[in-house]
């Protein structure tokens, strides 16, 4: 049986493939080719293939598992299928990588392959890749959750990468907006009257209010590191993306707010 968790994962990557290939279009319409770029998309489609194919050797195993061996047929599907299909899985997927080195050869070689070749090697790879991603996409809404198409948008969002907006600002600036909500509610709950326009000391006059009805946030929540705010700001408003450590002070502080903010509800 496939995992919920699973499956989100394989949509997730589903819609990376086809926000990457989105790239790769606008880099061959682009009146000079970015070889480099175009390296940078190959690769992280060749990842999410190789995530998928995990995927999906994964799902063989379990099938495979819960075949009772009980008859000649069944006996004959576990001993050999092991092997039979996880070939064919392989093979699906190694003819699909292979191609994908194919071009990234060709954009490391311009002495032997001008941007004319360039470009319709990378046009037949979004034709052959978007079908097979198309396919991979149809098949899952249409047999499992009909919500997980949210994911593959937001999967597709992360691949396209918009003005550079990559899954690091996607996981801050969410994790950042439920801090503002949650602020904004607590304030509107104890009738802070609206004053600063500035989102540090809005919070600032959430932390005055909840320390004037007797509820104390702790010293570590009650003054954010300046880095906090900077970060926030970047973020929020100019587009940041932050490197993994950044992103982890992100998710902690805000973690640590959301839950004493809930406990307090």
């Amino acid at each position: 049986m496939v995992g919920l968790q699973e499956l989100r994962d394989l949509t997730l990557e589903v819609g990376k493939v086809i926000g990457n290939l989105e790239r790769t279009r606008r880099e061959i319409e682009a009146e000079q080719i970015d070889r480099l770029a175009c390296r940078s998309i190959l690769l992280e489609i060749r990842l999410s293939l190789e995530r998928m194919k995990l995927f999906f050797l994964r799902q063989w195993d379990v099938y495979l598992e819960g075949v009772a061996p009980n008859d000649l047929l069944s006996t004959t599907v576990k001993v050999w299928g092991s092997g039979v299909g996880r070939e064919q899985i392989e093979r699906g997927f190694a003819s699909r990588t292979s191609t994908i080195d194919s071009v990234t050869f060709s954009l490391d070689s311009p002495q032997h392959y001008d941007n004319a070749y360039v470009r319709r090697a990378l046009s037949d790879l979004i034709v052959s890749m978007h079908s097979f991603a198309d396919l991979l996409n149809s098949d899952i809404l249409a047999k499992f959750n009909q919500g997980l198409v949210d994911l593959r948008v937001l999967g597709e969002f992360a691949g396209t990468k918009p003005f550079g907006l990559d899954e690091r600002w996607l996981i801050a600036n969410s994790y950042l907006s439920a801090l503002e909500i949650a602020v904004n509610r607590k304030r509107k709950e104890l009738d802070v009257q609206a004053g600063k326009r500035d989102f540090a000391e809005r919070f600032s006059e959430l932390v005055k209010a909840l320390e004037q009805n007797g509820i104390e946030l702790s010293g570590l929540e009650r003054q954010l590191p300046s880095v906090f705010w900077r970060i926030r700001n970047e973020v929020v408003h100019q587009g940041y993306s932050p490197d993994q450590q950044e992103l982890s002070l992100i998710v902690d502080w805000v973690k640590r707010i959301l839950a004493s903010l809930g406990q307090m509800a």
